[in-house]
């Protein structure tokens, strides 16, 4: 056996981040929106802000459950040179002569 290697899922962290930070986007945009159409640019209400994180925590909840499907195989072993090898060589030994052949795998 000269490869073992192992089916492995992607790290779920890098996913959660990177959707948090798109649901963050999307819910920044829906504020904006919200902000230009109120009138008179008062406080902005509590539901906009609740919105928003809920959008951050869908985002998050989304880029973990694709980074879920993602799977990698990761090598654990691989045996040194690479598999089967072949030599030949002369051989001269006290008044004889061959062919030294070696086989390995």
């Amino acid at each position: 056996m000269a490869r073992i290697q192992q089916r492995r899922s992607d790290s779920l962290q890098n996913g959660a981040i990177i959707g948090a930070v798109a649901g963050a986007g999307y819910g920044v945009a829906v504020l904006a929106m919200v902000a230009s159409i109120s009138d008179g640019g008062g406080p902005i209400p509590i539901g906009v802000v609740a919105g928003m994180a809920v959008f951050t925590g869908i985002g998050a909840a989304a880029g973990a459950g694709l980074d879920a499907l993602i799977m990698r195989r990761q090598l654990i072993f691989q045996k040194p040179g690479g598999g089967n090898r072949t030599s030949i060589s002369p051989l001269f030994l006290h008044g004889r002569r061959g062919v030294a052949v070696s086989v390995t795998f």
